[in-house]
């Protein structure tokens, strides 16, 4: 009788019934349901502007990344570090003569840059100065303005 009691098809009855127990229901599905329809409205009001949104996010990190990490990590070497602390005294003088002598053909080329410069420029104020001074003897003489008066406009213009 033990086997028909296994195999029958009476009413059915939970474990936990014998004991005492109520019966496992979701008490609160309509919570779930709810979210789950905002969830599906939101998408369908603003799928379209999600898709775009996060297709311009993708272009925009793989155009950004690595400048990004680039900036952000700078460089290996620290900056406070001197680059003589790994070298010898013959080295550190050497370089030091060479900055020396760079240094010194720099600024004979811009004292040779500032004579010429110089130079120019006195001739310049001396080729007017000429000028003013036949303009003068010109005017003193009686001659027309004309060439001087025609100049000065294009001076002024």
């Amino acid at each position: 009788m033990a086997e028909a009691d296994v195999f029958d098809d009476g009413p059915a009855k939970e474990p936990n019934m014998a004991a005492g127990h109520k019966p496992l229901v979701n008490e609160n599905p309509r919570n779930l349901v709810e979210i789950f329809y905002a969830g599906i409205g939101f998408i369908e009001a603003y799928g379209w502007l999600i898709i775009f949104g996060l297709i311009f996010v993708m272009v925009l990190w793989t155009n950004i990344s690595k400048p990004l990490k680039k900036f952000f990590q700078g460089s290996k070497v620290p900056y406070n570090r001197d680059v003589t602390d790994s070298m010898t005294t013959e080295q550190v003088e050497a370089r030091m003569v060479a900055m020396d002598k760079a240094r010194q053909k720099m600024q004979d080329r811009y004292n040779e840059q500032a004579t010429k410069m110089s130079a120019k420029r006195k001739e310049v104020e001396e080729q007017k100065r000429l000028q003013k001074i036949s303009d003068h003897d010109a005017l003193m003489s009686g001659k027309t303005q004309s060439s001087t008066h025609h100049k000065m406009e294009q001076v002024r213009f």
